[in-house]
């Protein structure tokens, strides 16, 4: 029992710690071990508040799940396997988008950022138009320093 808790505890911990990494990585740019840094940043000073938001839709979740359940197994066996199958399905369908955008929205109000103005600072720090162009010219370098040494032989 004491090994079990020493397992879940801590991994109940980092899943919250860093649940928001993807949307570091996707709207701030950083990568790897700075974007779950900041992740983790987010969280501090918040855990319980973020954990309790979690459990709540995986509580929304799990009711879903077991009233749909409820449901599929009061028809027929067979015809119980399919509509459970079936309502798994569309339960999914529902419910992974769903707690994504919960997630985001969490993140979002966390990290106390306008989208708008994250993504264009995360433009602007990227590689743009003029970067390609050096790349291009980078070629074009390339290909006199070719013409070079083959009128020399």
């Amino acid at each position: 029992m004491i090994g079990f808790a020493l397992l879940i505890i801590p991994g109940i911990i980092f899943s919250v710690w860093f649940a928001f990494s993807y949307y570091v990585l996707l709207f701030e740019g950083k990568t790897g071990i700075d974007a779950m840094k900041a992740s983790k940043a987010y969280v501090k000073g918040r855990w319980w508040a973020v954990f309790g938001r979690f459990a709540f839709i995986v509580l929304v979740s799990i009711i879903f799940s077991v009233v749909f359940g409820g449901v599929s197994s009061m028809v027929g066996e067979t015809a119980g396997t399919i509509a459970s199958s079936f309502l798994s399905m569309v339960l999914n369908f529902i419910l992974v988008p769903v707690t994504i955008a919960y997630s985001f929205l969490i993140y979002k109000d966390l990290s106390g950022g306008d989208m708008g103005q994250m993504a264009a600072a995360n433009m602007d720090s990227g590689d743009d138009a003029e970067g390609d162009t050096s790349d291009s010219s980078d070629e074009g370098e390339n290909d006199e320093f070719v013409s070079d040494t083959n009128t020399q032989n």
